[in-house]
């Protein structure tokens, strides 16, 4: 799916997403997160990189589309004959685009072309570390907007399987260990069944939640959560409700071990009358 600011809108050093996708996303982001600052690369860098991507992606897309055997070895990597039948009929590049996922128009196995790490050739390259890890980073944002839309949708799991799948690629070009980047694709199948079997468990736990008592409990936790957001908001000078909300959700993470969006944290500041600090007052 196109890019459309998923790391503008979610920190790329900071977002979590879903429990329900634990541990399997968390250590990935730790770790890549790790080597991307290792590398020097902060949120601007990060942002700059995933539109690089998204004209990467534009312009396979158009290569595939203009070049039918490009379009036949692609095909194998479709994951079933439905996708596989709506990638070859597509009639635009778009329509290319939307029926292959991310990682397999930049790096399947079947794609032998020259230009298997930067497409086409004209662009700006990319590290292929770098450009793994970013595209990483994107589908793991784009799985928790998916996720907070709709909960645990075949589109949600989808592109966490998809970030997971680029992440662990990254870590592989890091690591100097090609053959292994290439097979990478081809094992995550074991871990897909792994995370069906435990986002069921996680589902059936989380009746629990809806019980009365539980719910009590957890809206008093939530309760404190915001009190605490007002108070850090209080404590020192924000010029805007996002900058408010950016530091606030790092400094509740670390106090009360509990996560919540910077929009939600902003919401809620706002509900209880913060206001930005205008330029030039303390």
């Amino acid at each position: 799916m196109p890019y459309s600011g998923e790391l503008q809108r979610n920190s790329p050093f900071s977002f979590q997403t879903p429990a329900i996708f634990s541990p399997w996303v968390d250590r990935l982001l730790i770790e890549l997160r790790r080597r991307l600052k290792d590398k020097a690369h902060n949120a601007a860098s990060v942002r700059k990189l995933a539109k690089l991507l998204e004209g990467h992606l534009d312009a396979v897309s158009i290569s595939v589309f203009e070049r039918p055997e490009i379009r036949t070895a692609l095909a194998g990597a479709c994951t079933t004959s439905d996708a596989k039948t709506a990638f070859l009929s597509s009639d635009t590049p778009a329509k290319v685009r939307a029926s292959m996922s991310g990682f397999d128009l930049l790096f399947s196995r079947q794609f032998t072309g020259t230009h298997l790490v930067d497409v086409p050739p004209g662009f700006y390259e990319v590290d292929p570390f770098d450009k793994s890890a970013v595209l990483a980073l994107w589908k793991f944002a784009s799985a928790k907007e998916a996720f907070e839309l709709g909960g645990a949708t075949a589109l949600a799991i989808s592109l966490a399987m998809e970030g997971m799948t680029c992440a662990n690629l990254a870590i592989a070009f890091d690591d100097s260990d090609r053959e292994l980047a290439r097979e990478i694709h081809h094992l995550s199948q074991t871990t897909t069944q792994a995370i069906g079997e435990t986002i069921e468990a996680k589902k059936k736990e989380s009746k629990a939640v809806r019980a009365p008592a539980a719910k009590k409990a957890n809206k008093t936790l939530w309760g404190e959560y915001k009190q605490r957001a007002y108070e850090i908001a209080c404590s020192k000078p924000f010029k805007s409700y996002p900058d408010a909300a950016e530091f606030i959700q790092d400094a509740l993470q670390v106090e009360l071990t509990r996560h919540a969006d910077q929009r939600s944290i902003a919401k809620w500041i706002k509900e209880k009358g913060w206001l930005p600090t205008k330029p030039g007052k303390t």
